[in-house]
């Protein structure tokens, strides 16, 4: 009965010359969006041995240059951390501060000029290595440092030839 009922409907329409057509439309949108997401890289980072001199008592420091790459941002946010908090050297009880510098080299000719760090603080870095840091590209530096009083005021326990050590964490985050 149904059937019989469509081929008329469209039976009439034909003979009729008239066109079916939909009463209502409806209608969607679609949002496309294209995006890469941020893949970070940091790589050739190095221990840091700081020996001072007692015969020539000085302030003593090292540097290191890495490299951080990735892809989908153009910028990144550095951030330095302490293990034993607050940038110190430990051993047992005993205590030796530090500070930390960093630089982003390319964005300084290539030379470092050391922005002290502040503990667990956030600083923005514009420049970046190619998509990944697979060649000899070190875009990034950073820089420990004690003061000659520092050391010296630990110079009974260095003089048994007792380490003070710390780890440092160098977080980069896509900006």
């Amino acid at each position: 009965m149904k059937k019989a009922l469509l081929t008329s409907s469209f039976a009439a329409l034909a003979i009729a010359g008239g066109y079916a057509a939909a009463a209502e439309t409806e209608s969607a949108t679609s949002l496309i969006t294209l995006k890469i997401d941020p893949v970070i890289y940091i790589a050739n980072v190095d221990p840091i041995i700081l020996t001072p001199n007692p015969a020539t008592p000085a302030a003593v420091s090292q540097a290191d240059d890495y490299c951080v790459a990735g892809i989908g941002f153009s910028s990144y946010i550095v951030n330095f951390t302490s293990a034993n908090g607050d940038f110190v050297l430990k051993n047992g009880t005993n205590e030796i501060s530090y500070t930390v510098g960093f630089d982003d080299v390319s964005s300084s000719g290539g030379t470092p000029l050391y922005t002290t760090a502040n503990y667990n603080e956030n600083y923005i870095a514009q420049s970046k290595a190619d998509t990944s840091c697979t060649g000899t590209t070190e875009n990034a530096s950073f820089q420990i440092s004690v003061t000659q009083a520092a050391w010296e005021a630990q110079a009974t326990e260095l003089d048994k030839g007792t380490s003070f050590t710390d780890t440092l964490t160098i977080t980069v985050t896509a900006d």
